[in-house]
């Protein structure tokens, strides 16, 4: 299962939507102990003492579990709406954003890009207002959102120059590409260099993962159908 938040339930009005549940199904502590499965009591009911407390380090987990054991909404509990596979929760989440082409593929400082981050680098910008909105809506004003942030900084952030932009209006269709002025590449597709990912350890404890990312390219569609040509 895939979760998107979509809404902030705070640990109090979680608190008041399980404590309802239990006066509802007339559960006790200990059979809420039962029903979620702790192999020892005695640690069942520390665990829940230290959640109903707010004390608990690991609050939204035993939310979870509590909200499973009852049989509460997951949604409502949390704010998490549940998706089967991962594609459909991306969709669900999409939102118009503009990602800066560079000019190499690998960082110049690769621990200080790890902290620095993908989207601090990379996103230009991500639009809500244009999410539903006709292409042509979207050209007029990215084009004037690439100006600015042209104007900005003429550089990727520790991948060198920055060649254009890769837009991504719309979740089932490829990103356009643009010039650093705004101008449409109609003879240019966005393609990849594979995935990456970037994280920063120490000693041995990761304590900043970036997660899965693709740094756009640029490629000629003629090159493009050429390499296609004859593969399934």
């Amino acid at each position: 299962m895939f979760f998107v938040q979509v809404a902030d339930v705070s640990f109090n009005e979680a608190l008041n939507i399980i404590h309802a549940a239990l006066g509802e199904q007339g559960v006790t502590h200990k059979e809420l102990v039962k029903k979620i499965g702790y192999p020892f009591e005695r640690r069942g009911l520390e665990d829940l003492e230290m959640y109903f407390s707010g004390t608990h380090p690991h609050e939204m987990q035993v939310r979870t579990k509590i909200g499973n054991a009852l049989g509460i909404d997951h949604e409502t509990l949390t704010g998490e709406r549940e998706f089967e596979n991962k594609s459909d929760a991306k969709r669900f989440s999409f939102v118009p954003y503009l990602v800066r082409v560079p000019e190499n593929t690998r960082p110049s400082q690769i621990t200080i890009f790890g902290f620095f981050g993908f989207n601090r680098a990379f996103i230009a910008g991500r639009y809500r207002s244009l999410l539903h909105k006709p292409l042509e809506d979207h050209l007029d004003y990215i084009k004037i959102e690439i100006q600015n942030d042209t104007e900005f900084k003429g550089n990727v952030p520790f991948f060198g120059l920055k060649l254009g932009y890769a837009y991504y209006w719309n979740y089932d269709q490829p990103a356009i590409a643009f010039s650093v002025d705004g101008e449409l590449l109609h003879d240019t597709i966005v393609t990849y260099s594979g995935e990456s990912s970037c994280s920063v350890t120490l000693k041995a404890s990761v304590i900043i993962e970036s997660g899965g990312f693709r740094i756009p390219r640029f490629t000629p569609m003629a090159q493009a159908e050429g390499d296609n040509h004859g593969c399934d």
